[in-house]
């Protein structure tokens, strides 16, 4: 089972790095920090949401800067989760915050078994 387990966090490199970095802190524009490299590294496992197709914040290419780019892609990840993360807030659109309810989001698809296409 626990090689299993290894298997699929290896064959899905988004979720093993999002259980691996717990999201403690809320981030917004201009923040540096390795949780903003592992949040872009997570936003980069699915291809309508990357930070960047080429260059800085593309896949392999993550920064520890939250810059606009960053924030394009987050806020596409909240509109794709609106039920989950905006609404509960009385959103309809996607702020590029990424708060409490973000971040527990993308806690929930790190430790689940689904892809983020889903």
């Amino acid at each position: 089972m626990k090689q299993l387990a290894m298997l699929f966090l290896l064959l899905v490199p988004g979720l093993a790095l999002a259980a691996a970095t717990d999201f403690a802190r809320t981030l917004s524009v201009g923040m540096r920090g390795e949780d903003v490299r592992a949040l872009q590294k997570f936003l980069n496992t699915d291809s309508e949401m990357r930070v960047a197709e080429m260059g800085a914040g593309s896949p392999g290419n993550e920064t520890d800067y939250f810059g606009p780019a960053t924030k394009r892609a987050l806020i596409k990840f909240q509109e794709k989760y609106r039920g989950d993360i905006l609404a509960p807030i009385g959103l309809t659109f996607g702020t590029g915050f990424f708060g409490p309810k973000t971040r527990e989001k993308i806690s929930a698809l790190s430790v689940a078994p689904q892809n983020m296409s889903t």
